[in-house]
């Protein structure tokens, strides 16, 4: 940022997508596609030293989309074949030797873009369980049986997708289908939580935002996709009269 330069970070000939930091900002996380169109998830320096090294290994397409605020556990959106639909599951994964996959969300539904609160007691994701996307909280417990047997809020009312924590954990910004980016206000009560009424931060206006990358801590500066009307159309050519021209190269 201080030098207006762009670094390259990866180099080989893979789609690289989804970078995600570490809560201490020297490595970045990202999700890179193998011959076989697979997903796995890799981390590296982000000063670009050393090779990247792989997070977890499976049959099935990975996007790490969140580590914890303590750096222990990282938060993968799956594409879980097995279930039926092929849709996206949430799976938590713990960064010790074990590295035994914890199951947090596994529906017909898509479940995705899973986030960790600061004090890592609850989960903000987005699901289609309604027929759209809406964004949702439920608690976080490494313990598989009590993950699917606790409380489960909605916080946004007309759509939403990619949840962000913001306040130190007392807000949710999200993404909504007519491009603003809403919040909602989160007043935690012990093992329940009560969601305000969802209210406008950023209007687009005349701005068409595509996709919301982040958001800093104090929701005051966004990086997002927007066209920059500078990008050049390919041209449309209307030709009469083909068929005499190709018979006449026969």
């Amino acid at each position: 940022m201080e030098r207006n330069v762009s670094t390259r970070l990866t180099f080989k000939q893979s789609a690289d997508i989804f970078p995600t930091w570490t809560p201490d900002g020297k490595q970045i996380a990202y999700s890179s596609s193998s011959k076989n169109g697979i997903y796995d998830s890799f981390i590296k320096n982000a000063d670009g030293s050393g090779e990247a090294t792989l997070l977890y290994k499976s049959p099935n397409s990975k996007l790490l989309t969140d580590f914890s605020s303590d750096g222990n556990y990282l938060l993968f959106s799956n594409v879980n074949v097995t279930n039926g639909s092929g849709g996206f599951d949430i799976f938590a994964l713990p960064r010790n030797e074990d590295k035994k996959q914890i199951d947090i969300l596994s529906t017909k539904f898509n479940e995705q873009f899973g986030v960790f609160s600061p004090n890592m007691k609850w989960i903000a994701y987005q699901s289609d369980e309604t027929g759209n996307y809406q964004i949702y909280i439920i608690p976080f417990n490494t313990n598989e049986s009590a993950n699917k047997s606790g409380g489960k809020w909605q916080i946004s009312v007309d759509g939403g997708t990619n949840p962000k924590w913001m306040d130190n954990g007392k807000k949710i910004y999200f993404f909504t289908p007519n491009k603003k980016i809403m919040a909602v206000n989160i007043n935690e009560k012990g093992n329940s939580l009560s969601p305000g009424k969802p209210y406008d931060i950023f209007k687009p206006g005349n701005i068409n935002i595509s996709q919301i990358y982040a958001i800093d801590n104090t929701g005051t500066n966004i990086i997002a996709t927007v066209p920059n009307g500078q990008s050049i159309q390919p041209p449309v050519t209307l030709v009469t009269n083909w068929q005499k021209e190709v018979e006449g190269k026969k």
